[in-house]
């Protein structure tokens, strides 16, 4: 049954009320489509998949990937600012941007490819205005660069994970030079040597100190407060008011910003509590100022 935009039943804000797709139990591949003869799930996946050598494949393949490493179980969500959600404590939520590239591809080839990693900044969704305003920021915390390092045509093997590496960076490393692609060159100029999959974990989280001691300075409420008075539009919400994935102006330009579990982790814990207080908005950006100018680094557990 088909319904008309005006008769689907409507949230206060006006959304149409829809199932979370994140919380949609998954599919196991033998769920059939209905109208088919029989088709199923697993008979889609073979068609839309079946090369994991290709760009889009590949990348799905790396997410997942890192997502098994860190044993992150939830599910992949498309429009996301970001690719996946960690959390190594439970206290802490961090984002993850993950990158793939190879030497070799689907398509003929006269040389092997110069593995890249592009796309380190992008836009946040405003859902309200339904467009991606302001200008690409750096929306995850750490980035894993995932790359497959077969250059043999021949020998290779979707299925062999041990070809795989994966380098580890920091946001502060790429923001500091307002990176929005690295190689391989950068990387190890920069001393970021590549991790076995097994060695993803205890790497990330290693990374994820750094990034946390350096880039999300922790502050007292008091100075906090000073430094919140000459912002146009520093009106404190409370904790309990917070929606983790609102639209909210940032608190010095007034950029709308999506705030995930990770950016709110960071903030509470700049006022000493999770439970009292309030927070300002800040979008990527000004978020770095912010931080960069604080006086008192976190304590690192």
């Amino acid at each position: 049954m088909t319904k008309s935009s005006e008769e689907l039943a409507r949230d206060s804000a006006g959304w149409i009320i829809r199932p979370d797709p994140t919380t949609r139990p998954r599919l196991t591949g033998d769920e059939q489509l209905e109208g088919t003869g029989g088709a199923t799930v697993a008979d889609f996946w073979r068609f839309a998949m079946q090369d994991l050598q290709m760009n889009n494949t590949r990348g799905y393949l790396a997410e997942f990937l890192v997502g098994r490493a860190l044993g992150i179980e939830s599910n992949r969500v498309e429009w996301d600012p970001f690719d996946l959600l960690w959390h190594p404590s439970s206290s802490e939520s961090v984002r993850i941007e993950v990158k793939s590239s190879a030497h070799l591809q689907s398509w003929r080839q006269r040389k092997l490819s110069t593995p890249s990693f592009s796309g380190l900044k992008g836009k946040v969704l405003n859902e309200d205005l339904g467009a991606y305003p302001g200008e690409p920021g750096y929306n995850a915390d750490i980035y894993v660069m995932c790359l497959n390092d077969q250059t043999d045509p021949a020998a290779f093997d979707p299925l062999d994970i041990s070809v795989w590496k994966y380098f580890v960076v920091p946001r502060y490393s790429l923001a500091s030079s307002n990176l929005a692609g690295v190689g391989l060159r950068w990387l190890d100029q920069n001393g970021y040597t590549p991790v076995s999959y097994g060695e993803l974990e205890s790497e990330a989280i290693r990374v994820w100190r750094l990034e946390r001691e350096k880039a999300f300075i922790s502050v007292r409420s008091e100075e906090k407060e000073d430094n919140r008075n000459d912002a146009p539009f520093g009106v404190p919400i409370p904790f309990e008011k917070v929606d983790d994935r609102a639209i909210a102006p940032c608190t010095s330009c007034g950029r709308p910003s999506r705030y995930d579990a990770g950016i709110l982790h960071v903030i509470r814990s700049a006022h000493g509590s999770s439970e009292t207080g309030h927070f300002d908005v800040y979008c990527p950006a000004h978020l770095e100022q912010w931080a960069a100018g604080q006086k008192r680094a976190p304590e690192i557990g």
